[in-house]
């Protein structure tokens, strides 16, 4: 289920950038919305879901490591994109 959050998480930025894309006429953050989206509902299963399950079934340390390595770089890439430096996005975030 978590991913099915994600997907309906991922589909209302879309709706949200293409709002922002009418009203301001700016499409750049309308295809990183996309290739958001079409990388981030993937990634996240085989980063993410698929390694953690993989380590609760074999109690494996480093496959523990994978993900919250992984996990780590997500919650940077977060928090980039919530501070939107104005070099990439021009006070706008990816929402």
């Amino acid at each position: 289920m978590p991913l099915t959050g994600l997907f309906a998480c991922l589909l209302w930025n879309i709706v949200a950038t293409t709002t922002a894309w009418i009203k301001e006429g700016d499409v750049k953050i309308w295809f990183l919305s996309i290739i958001y989206f079409i990388s981030g509902v993937p990634g996240a299963y085989f980063m993410w879901y698929r390694p953690l399950y993989r380590a609760f079934r074999t109690e494996g340390a480093m496959k523990f490591a994978w993900f919250f390595l992984f996990y780590l770089v997500h919650i940077v890439f977060c928090i980039f994109a919530a501070v939107a430096p104005p070099v990439v996005f021009r006070g706008k975030s990816l929402t």
